[in-house]
C-alpha cells in the first residue's frame, strides 16, 4: 500500500468522523439556522425600548406569514393549515405557552414554543376570530403595544 493510498484513506475516516459529530449534534442541539433564529428572535424582542413594534420590525430573519393555534391543536390540524409538514411543528401541552411558527415558502425558519419565563419574553398574536388559529402575514403590519411584566417584556397585538 502506497503512502497516498494510506492518506486517501485517513482523509476518508476523518471526514466520516465529522460528518458523524455533525449530524449527532444537530440531533442534539437542532438546525443551527432554526437555534440562529430563535435566539436573534429572542435578542430583539429583549431589546425593544419603543411602545409600539411590528413584527417586521424585530424579526432578524426572512419570513412570509407567522402562525399560531389554539392550545392542544393535533398536530396534523396545524399541518394542514400551514399547508406542509415539518418536524418543527409542535403541539402545546398547556394553555399558558407562546407559541410561534414563521414560515418562508414550505419550510418553518423559526419555532418558538416554550412558557414566557424560560423564553425570557411574551408574545400574543392570537385575535378572537372563531378560528383554532391566527395568521399574521408579513406585509400586514400589525402592531403590537410592548409592555414591562418585571425583566420579561410582553408584546401584545394591538386591535
Amino acid at each position: 500500500m502506497g503512502v497516498s493510498t494510506v492518506k486517501n484513506r485517513k482523509i476518508i475516516v476523518i471526514t466520516g468522523a465529522i460528518l458523524l459529530a455533525c449530524i449527532v449534534l444537530m440531533g442534539i442541539f437542532g438546525n443551527p439556522l432554526m437555534l440562529k433564529n430563535r435566539y436573534g428572535f429572542g435578542q430583539s424582542i429583549k431589546s425593544i425600548r419603543a411602545e409600539t413594534v411590528t413584527l417586521g420590525e424585530i424579526t432578524p430573519f426572512d419570513w412570509d406569514a407567522v402562525y399560531t393555534f389554539a392550545p392542544y391543536t393535533a398536530k396534523q390540524e396545524m399541518e394542514n393549515v400551514i399547508g406542509f409538514k415539518s418536524k418543527y411543528i409542535t403541539e402545546t401541552v398547556n394553555e399558558g405557552m407562546v407559541q410561534l411558527f414563521f414560515v418562508k415558502g414550505n419550510k418553518v425558519v423559526c419555532d418558538i414554543v416554550g412558557y414566557s419565563s424560560n423564553l425570557g419574553y411574551s408574545i400574543s398574536i392570537w385575535v378572537g376570530n372563531g378560528e383554532s388559529y391566527c395568521k399574521i402575514e408579513r406585509d400586514e403590519d400589525v402592531v403590537f403595544l410592548v409592555e414591562r411584566g418585571g425583566d420579561i417584556p410582553i408584546l401584545l397585538r394591538k386591535e
